[in-house]
């Protein structure tokens, strides 16, 4: 049979519309990977509407030509032009390594200051714990290079069976589930991503510009109003990936209400000036709020719930540090298309 590129990515955004739509998406960053061995038709028609879809769900979209029979010249064009990355890739290559690869572009582009957290049943001992993680960051090159993810369980510093029969636990678990389910701005200039481009091969980049040595990082001092609703009752970390300066016409805001969301959001917006990066990004995020957790606040937010994940003992926090690449899938949205 024939090869249509067309009918897959439709269906992909159909996919991520749907999710949007019925609230099945965590909204933060979204991602398409574009699998094909063989070779289509594809119009500048179709170049456009690829973009003009991208732009609407804010997706990045990873291509990837298998084989000496695989289509390039158009799967490169198709990541460049919609924030993504191109691989080459030949005959019986080692395709879950390679598409493994796209969280190095999350991860080089947002730096988490606050912990995530799960629970896992141990299927040793059937014991429920409450591991808390974060990331650590290779800064020598200049760049921000994702090292791993280190977690350790909540249970080895508090008797938590002993928490769940307090009156703070529900408040609790309700604001350990805002911070996990928190969406965080990418801030991947074009420098950035043409080094991550580059870093793949030649056949991946996609621009011949000269690039600093160091990139430019969003200024840390400038982040958003935390307990900002705006008027149809998000929080700022809602505008992940939209267009802040459009919310009158692609969500039916106010103009008073867009200009609100445009000065509280300044970050999720992407309206943070750029400057050189520094040690220490973190230092001016806000801790776990005083207010009351989020669903308490608006019912503008998915549910409040750590879901259980059961592992052997002793593997969590191996696996967390080895594979940052599970970690990053708690985190994101993604599509997987073959073709």
């Amino acid at each position: 049979g024939g090869t249509d590129f067309q009918i897959a990515l439709s269906e992909a955004f159909a996919v991520i519309q749907r999710s949007v739509s019925a609230g099945g998406t965590s909204m933060c960053q979204k991602g398409i990977l574009f699998l094909t061995d063989g070779e289509a038709d594809f119009t500048e028609y179709d170049f456009a509407q690829t973009q003009r879809k991208a732009l609407q769900f804010s997706v990045a979209l990873f291509t990837y030509a298998l084989g000496s029979g695989a289509q390039t010249s158009i799967t490169h064009r198709m990541a460049c032009e919609n924030k993504g990355i191109f691989y080459q890739l030949p005959d019986h290559a080692d395709l879950s390594t390679a598409m493994s690869k796209y969280y190095e572009y999350f991860a080089s582009g947002v730096e988490l200051c606050m912990p995530s957290f799960t629970r896992y049943r141990d299927v040793v001992t059937g014991a429920e714990l409450w591991p808390a993680c974060l990331p650590s960051y290779d800064r020598s090159s200049g760049e921000q290079e994702l090292l791993g993810v280190g977690c350790i369980d909540l249970n080895v510093m508090a008797d938590l069976e002993r928490m769940k029969r307090e009156s703070y636990w529900e408040d609790f678990v309700c604001k350990l589930s805002d911070l996990s389910k928190q969406c965080y701005h990418l801030d991947l200039s074009d420098c950035r991503l043409e080094k991550l481009r580059r870093a793949v091969g030649p056949q991946s980049s996609c621009t011949d510009m000269t690039l600093e040595s160091s990139c430019a990082c969003a200024d840390p001092n400038c982040q958003d109003n935390a307990n900002f609703l705006d008027e149809l009752g998000y929080f700022c970390d809602t505008w992940v990936g939209d267009d802040c300066t459009r919310a009158v016409e692609d969500w039916g805001y106010t103009a008073a209400g867009q200009e609100r969301v445009l000065q509280q959001c300044r970050r999720s917006c992407g309206r943070c000036p750029q400057g050189p990066c520094q040690d220490g990004q973190c230092q001016n995020v806000e801790t776990i709020s005083s207010s009351a957790c989020r669903e308490k606040r608006t019912t503008r937010v998915t549910p409040n719930k750590i879901t259980y994940q059961t592992v052997v003992s002793g593997f969590a926090v191996q696996l967390a540090w080895i594979n940052p690449w599970a970690w990053l899938y708690m985190s994101l949205a993604h599509c997987i298309l073959l073709v």
